[in-house]
């Protein structure tokens, strides 16, 4: 008998063998008969044709490859970034800053220059250079500025020639190399200036403002409000200036001064703003410094008619502080002193303010973002 599952179909049709061969068989005897005999049909030559191999279909023509056209590719632009900026290098004990002004917006195609001098540990000013209208080349790869510099001190070699690499721009800014030559053109110092920054001057300012000033502190306009003929823009104190050249730098160091300080009669002298500059500008120094004090006040003793000032002639080695009168009869007023009205105000000496000597330059509501540092 199977060894199967005595219920499952193999075991029942054992047993169907069996009775169809008239009683039991042996496993050898089984494995003797043919396949008639044990009630299987033979296979058909359909069957047998299957497993026989198929002959492979013929392969289908290939197309001919027809030629790709080959455009010709547009020249990719190459942007070179601009070289005007501020550098500093050293010789010695000479150091200098360059100033080059010649390939941004509305340069005033000048190089110009201070130096200081380091004696042990004391380093202090020695003089000043400025190349008012140099020769210009300007190549792919560099821009060479040369022409006779005026200078503060007798200069030995007052030919100034400045090379500037001209560098892709996704690189970062190539250095200066500034060569001083004498009239007959035999070569004197050389410095090499690294770039610093795009702006030729750095200012930090601070502005405070009157407890009784009732109108906002200016913060910007929008220049298209009125005809003007520049571009439409919104512009702030610092955005004027930094289109000039200028990079002013606010402080943290604003301040609400209380009126009483101006006296009883609420109107402040120049004596009285510069003890409020004294006490609330966090910068306060009686030295030279790159730093400017804003007040915004309403009236002055010299009157309504008054817009701006510069009050602190106590100073002693330089001047850093404008104040603005918006309590003055002038229309549209603002913490900077210009409106719709044109007029002379203080911010035009934030740029130049802190070096003795130096001409102040005239802040006009419509010249403001078109002035330059003057060098």
């Amino acid at each position: 008998m199977s060894q199967m599952d005595p219920t499952g179909i193999d075991t029942a049709g054992d047993e169907l063998l069996a009775d169809s061969m008239g009683g039991q068989i042996s496993y050898e005897e089984a494995t003797g008969l043919s396949n008639g005999e044990l009630g299987i049909a033979e296979p058909t030559q359909r069957a047998d044709m299957a497993h026989e191999a198929m002959p492979e279909a013929p392969a289908a023509p290939k197309a001919p490859s027809l030629p790709i056209p080959k455009a010709p590719l547009p020249p990719f632009p190459v942007i070179r970034k601009a070289v005007s900026g501020r550098y500093a290098g050293m010789l010695g004990q000479f150091t200098v800053e360059l100033r080059v002004d010649l390939d941004r917006a509305r340069s005033m195609k000048r190089i110009s220059g201070d130096f200081y001098q380091t004696i042990g540990k004391t380093q202090s000013y020695y003089g000043s250079f400025i190349v008012d209208a140099p020769a210009v080349t300007v190549s792919p790869l560099e821009i060479v500025a040369r022409g006779k510099g005026r200078f503060t001190f007798a200069a030995g070699a007052p030919v100034v020639q400045v090379t500037i690499p001209r560098v892709l721009i996704v690189q970062p800014q190539a250095p200066a190399s500034l060569q001083f030559l004498t009239v007959t053109n035999i070569p004197g110092a050389n410095y090499h200036c690294a770039f610093e920054s795009v702006y030729f001057r750095t200012v930090r300012i601070e502005t405070d403002c009157v407890s009784d000033v009732s109108t906002p502190v200016f913060g910007s306009y929008d220049t298209g409000a009125l005809p003007s003929g520049g571009t439409a823009r919104k512009l702030s104190v610092t955005g004027a200036y930094a289109e000039a050249g200028v990079g002013m730098v606010p402080t943290t160091g604003t301040d609400v001064i209380d009126i009483g300080q101006a006296g009883p009669g609420a109107s402040w002298s120049n004596a009285e703003l510069h003890a409020a500059m004294q006490q609330h500008f966090s910068l306060w120094k009686d030295e030279p410094q790159w730093a400017v004090w804003q007040l915004v006040a309403q009236n002055h003793d010299l009157g309504a008619g008054l817009y701006g000032i510069m009050f602190d002639q106590q100073a002693s080695s330089a001047r850093a502080a404008p104040g603005s009168m918006p309590g003055s009869a002038a229309p549209r007023p603002t913490s900077c002193g210009c409106s719709s009205t044109p007029m002379s105000t203080s911010w035009g000496t934030a740029s130049t303010c802190c070096t003795p000597g130096r001409k102040a330059m005239q802040c006009r509501r419509c010249r403001t973002a078109r002035t330059r540092c003057p060098g």
